[in-house]
């Protein structure tokens, strides 16, 4: 289904078959029913033994203190004998960037709301912003007078840091 959660017949087994996606090499701790079972990593798939005949709730959370973005919730099963649940999550490192906005002329966009899709930040009165995002992302700037531009997170060489300074951004 959407939440990338299907349940696939075994003969010899009942648990969960846990896939984490993200940047190889992330830790996550592989949650039943709130309590770690087994710790992976990201570009890894983990077994989960589950009795036969329980509810089991499986979520997954970082095992590190990385600022990471990942889904909290947990699914419930109810484990059959010979049912192998696969699961698929993925982790994502968060990514803080600030900067300003400025026009084409270098003057500062005050007041802009920031979007990708829904409203993610607001520039201030000198026009400088902090949203979260991925490089590579393109963001639509809309101001109080109805005009609109767009601009790019752009590369940076500081990828592995939380918090990312853009220095001032070009809204075309």
């Amino acid at each position: 289904n959407a939440a990338g959660v299907s349940v696939a017949h075994r003969d010899a087994e009942t648990g969960a078959r846990v896939s984490l996606l993200g940047p190889r090499g992330l830790p996550a701790s592989v949650l039943v029913d709130g309590a770690r079972r087994v710790v992976s990593q990201t570009g890894q798939t983990s077994f989960v033994p589950l009795e036969a005949y329980t509810v089991a709730d499986v979520g997954i959370q970082p095992a590190s203190s990385d600022d990471l973005a990942y889904d909290q919730s947990a699914d419930r099963f109810v484990a059959y004998p010979g049912n192998v649940i696969q699961v698929r999550r993925a982790l994502e490192p968060v990514r803080i960037f600030v900067g300003q906005l400025v026009d084409q002329a270098g003057q500062p966009i005050a007041n802009a709301l920031l979007r990708r899709g829904a409203i993610i930040g607001k520039t201030d009165s000198a026009g400088y912003y902090q949203i979260d995002g991925a490089v590579g992302q393109s963001l639509t700037a809309e101001t109080a007078t109805d005009s609109r531009c767009t601009f790019v997170i752009a590369a940076h060489q500081d990828t592995d840091r939380a918090f990312i300074d853009l220095g001032r951004t070009i809204c075309d």
